[in-house]
């Protein structure tokens, strides 16, 4: 029977979490790479460390949760949750009216798309009534 003390279980947590953490960098940079070129690789590896700490406080538990919380630091900034602009988010990730952390992280991202296709839209409606007004000018 083999048998780990506690200093060998911390050994192998930590090898995990970096794996971890190399797992999630190479994510971010296939699908966000201006985000990870913004901030040099030591930067990087810190500001994973302490997404994954903030998702872990708000309840998220699997690797699939903390990803997409990395994804929204990729969108948001890494501080989002701190943001005046990005506060409902957080508010929603830590509402405990809503039993699932996984469930208020889906209606989170939901939200958020919802958003971001509105300020899509906005900036379109903004561009085409400049335009417009721009050739009507004599």
């Amino acid at each position: 029977m083999l048998t780990l003390r506690s200093e060998q279980l911390r050994v192998l947590d930590a090898h995990r979490q970096d794996a971890f953490l190399s797992e999630l960098e190479g994510h971010l940079q296939r699908h966000f790479p201006a985000f990870v070129a913004m901030q040099p690789r030591e930067s990087l590896r810190e500001s994973l460390r302490k997404a994954v700490e903030a998702a872990t406080s708000v309840g998220l538990e699997t690797r699939g949760d903390v990803s997409v919380y990395v994804n929204l630091c990729a969108v948001l900034g890494w501080d989002f949750a701190a943001e005046p602009q990005s506060a409902w988010l957080d508010a929603l990730l830590r509402d405990a009216s809503v039993p699932s952390a996984s469930h208020r992280l889906q209606l989170g991202v939901q939200e958020l798309k919802r958003r971001l296709a509105l300020e899509a839209q906005q900036r379109e409606a903004r561009h085409r009534f400049e335009s417009s007004n721009d050739t009507e000018r004599p």
